[in-house]
């Protein structure tokens, strides 16, 4: 499992970008008004990467999309522990209402029910 406390107050809340070049993420500095004033890098990518000066980087691509893998991470990680409890309170009423369907529900919960 993932520590994602580990990624925590990321810079710009991880709202990044790839550069034109495709040799460096960055991030942009707005002024009071709304507009962009400056740009920030987070990171550089090597000059003889096999993928330089094309638009088809996957170290760019993999950084620039870091934040939102970490974040649907997160929230399948969360849906997964939500469905985790669900099924053992429906085990808890089985084996308390229905205790003849318990073999049943055994064998459904570990994947031996018919197909």
């Amino acid at each position: 499992m993932i520590d994602t406390d580990r990624y925590e107050g990321l810079t710009n809340a991880g709202l990044w970008r790839g550069t034109s070049a495709d040799d460096s993420v960055i991030f942009e500095v707005y002024d009071e008004n709304g507009e962009v004033a400056d740009f920030k890098t987070i990171a550089l990518v090597m000059r003889d990467s096999d993928h330089y000066g094309t638009e088809d980087n996957p170290d760019i691509r993999l950084m620039v999309d870091a934040p939102r893998i970490l974040r649907l991470y997160e929230e399948t990680r969360e849906d997964a522990e939500i469905s985790f409890k669900r099924a053992l309170r429906l085990w808890d009423l089985i084996e308390t209402h229905a205790p003849h369907l318990m073999t049943q529900a055994t064998d459904a919960w570990n994947g031996d029910e018919e197909e």
